[in-house]
């Protein structure tokens, strides 16, 4: 009896390609398969979890710095922030490849599970174009053993086995995810407007650009913007959508963590009472407002640019985490506006004018 057990157990009694569809079945069940695959990195300011990742590879290929005072942390480096393109409740999602799948590496039946029919399917995950992030993926994570039971006849994953085929459990962002913008330059505007534009005209563009923040809409939001990154050498459009993504709105309330674009100077853009043209740039105009406590003028800026208005943002200052667009860059300010001129010159200054 014994030798007959051994004997049966060395064949398996299901089909190989039942099996291989009760996987593929489960896998489809379990990961969104269209379009670009988000992996949630948790954390809203300096840190993240760098859960899953192998952080000498992250170092290396210069994806992002690790926080030695606490283990598993991580924060993107700049030059891979672009790769992060949609936000979820809790962190931000790298953008890791369209279309995930996988392969079967093996097949083999398994003796010692407790029945004579269990089949041990070890599988590996895939994307097309796949971003550097995969690279650094530990083991663990990119490779998975799956077992399968014969149950009356059906092939059945063992229970405790179903979660290894979703690629990341617990994962908070909407996939698919936008995929990643590469960072192209655009040339300066130069075309004057035939009038300044009215207080109605920005508040119109400042409200829809608030609206598209707080819906998570980056891309909707960035086509408001004439932007400028004064950390690429051809400066004017080098930004993307994803140097949005840590700018929060300012007239839903405070749902959201990112920091609002105004900056808390006002909650609503009731006291926008001035809009004054730039002394250097004929495209472009500051709108003014109070703050709401100690009463000093802030402003940020709208710039003709692809014949209408848009709102100007500059990436001028390197976040500790995630780098933002800065709108409230109070270029009405005779420093502030020259320091800025002086950073597209070249000049190698911070955003108040001082020497770095």
């Amino acid at each position: 009896m014994f030798l007959l057990s051994l004997l049966l157990a060395c064949g398996s009694k299901m089909d190989e390609s039942a099996v291989k569809e009760t996987v593929e079945k489960a896998f489809l069940e379990s990961n969104p398969t269209n379009g670009h695959y988000g992996w949630e990195i948790l954390g809203k300011g300096q840190w993240f979890s760098g859960k899953g990742f192998d952080m000498d590879c992250l170092m290396e290929n210069e994806l992002a710095y690790v926080n030695y005072d606490k283990i598993g942390q991580i924060t993107p480096s700049y030059a891979a922030q672009h790769s992060i393109t949609d936000a979820s409740k809790k962190g931000y999602c790298i953008d890791m490849g369209h279309s995930i799948s996988y392969k079967i590496d093996k097949m083999e039946p398994a003796s010692d599970m407790g029945t004579l029919d269990v089949q041990m399917v070890t599988i590996s995950f895939e994307f097309q174009d796949a971003a550097p992030w995969v690279s650094c993926l530990v083991d663990e994570v990119m490779t998975r053993l799956i077992r399968v039971e014969n149950k009356n006849g059906v092939p059945q994953i063992i229970n405790k086995d179903l979660d290894k085929l979703t690629f990341q459990t617990d994962n908070g962002c909407s996939n698919p995810v936008p995929a990643l913008v590469e960072r192209k330059a655009t040339p300066r505007p130069t075309a004057a407007p035939t009038a300044a534009p009215e207080i109605p005209t920005v508040v119109e563009l400042a409200k829809a650009f608030d609206d598209a923040l707080f819906a998570g809409d980056y891309a909707k939001a960035y086509g408001m913007l004439s932007c400028v990154n004064l950390y690429e050498e051809n400066v004017w459009g080098t930004c993307t959508p994803s140097d949005l993504l840590p700018v929060g709105p300012s007239t839903h309330g405070d749902e959201k963590m990112e920091p609002p674009w105004l900056e808390y100077t006002q909650y609503n853009f009731d006291a926008v009472k001035k809009i004054v043209k730039d002394k250097q740039d004929p495209t472009i105009y500051h709108v003014q407002m109070p703050h709401r406590k100690n009463n000093s003028t802030r402003s940020f800026s709208v710039q003709w640019a692809e014949g209408r208005w848009k709102l100007l943002g500059v990436v001028s200052i390197m976040g500790a985490g995630l780098t933002p667009i800065r709108l409230m860059n109070d270029f009405h300010d005779k420093q502030y506006r020259d320091a800025f001129e002086k950073r597209l010159a070249g000049e190698e200054v911070d955003y108040k004018g001082k020497l770095l």
